[in-house]
C-alpha cells in the first residue's frame, strides 16, 4: 500500500511538471531518448533483456507496469517501468539516500543543469521529456531513499486523458 501511494505521488508530480507544448526547452537540456539503454517506445521484452525484472507485470489495460532492478554504476535503482500500448513511456525509481550526490551529479552531467530547482527537487523539462529528481530522502519500505522519474510526453498525454475521463465520471454524480 505504501509503495502504491509513493507511485501515485510520483505520477501526479510527473503529470503536473510537464511543460506546455509551446514552451521551448533550454538549450542546455540534453533531452534523453530513453533511460539506461532502454529507448522510449521500446517493448517489454527489450526491457526484460536489459534489466533484472522481478515479479509479475501489472496489466492495467493499455498500461502495463513492470518492476525491475536497474544497475547504474554502483547504484541499484528500484524501478517501475510503464508501457502504454506496448511502448516504454515512463520510469519511477528510488535509490539509497547515500547515492544522492552521485545521482544528482550524474544527471547533471548527462542532461545538463536542471531547468528548475527547488530545495527538495531538480527538474528538467524538454519538448518531449520531463525528469524529476527528488533530493530529500523519504522513508520507502523502511529505508531512507531518494526518488526520481523520467517520462515521455506520451505518458503525460495518457494521464491527462485519464484525468479528463475521471472528472467526467465524477461530474455526472454531482
Amino acid at each position: 500500500m505504501r509503495s502504491a501511494r509513493w507511485l501515485l505521488c510520483a505520477f501526479v508530480l510527473l503529470g503536473a511538471a510537464v511543460p506546455k507544448k509551446d514552451t521551448p526547452p533550454p538549450a542546455s537540456f540534453k533531452e534523453p531518448d530513453g533511460f539506461a539503454g532502454l529507448r522510449w517506445g521500446a517493448s517489454i521484452s527489450e526491457a526484460e533483456k536489459l534489466f533484472q525484472v522481478r515479479g509479475d507485470k501489472k496489466d492495467l489495460g493499455r498500461e502495463i507496469e513492470i518492476k525491475a532492478w536497474i544497475t547504474v554504476g554502483e547504484m541499484i535503482l528500484d524501478s517501475t517501468l510503464t508501457f502504454i500500448d506496448g511502448g516504454f513511456v515512463s520510469i519511477v525509481f528510488s535509490a539509497d539516500e547515500n547515492y544522492k550526490d552521485t545521482l544528482v551529479a550524474a544527471f547533471q552531467l548527462k542532461y545538463g543543469p536542471p531547468t528548475m530547482r527547488l530545495p527538495s527537487s531538480n527538474f528538467w523539462h524538454g519538448r518531449r521529456v520531463t525528469i524529476i529528481l527528488n533530493t530529500v530522502a523519504v522513508s520507502i519500505g523502511g529505508n531512507r531513499s531518494i526518488w526520481g522519474s523520467l517520462g515521455h510526453d506520451t505518458f503525460a498525454k495518457f494521464r491527462e486523458q485519464q484525468q479528463r475521463e475521471s472528472a467526467g465520471e465524477a461530474a455526472k454524480g454531482l
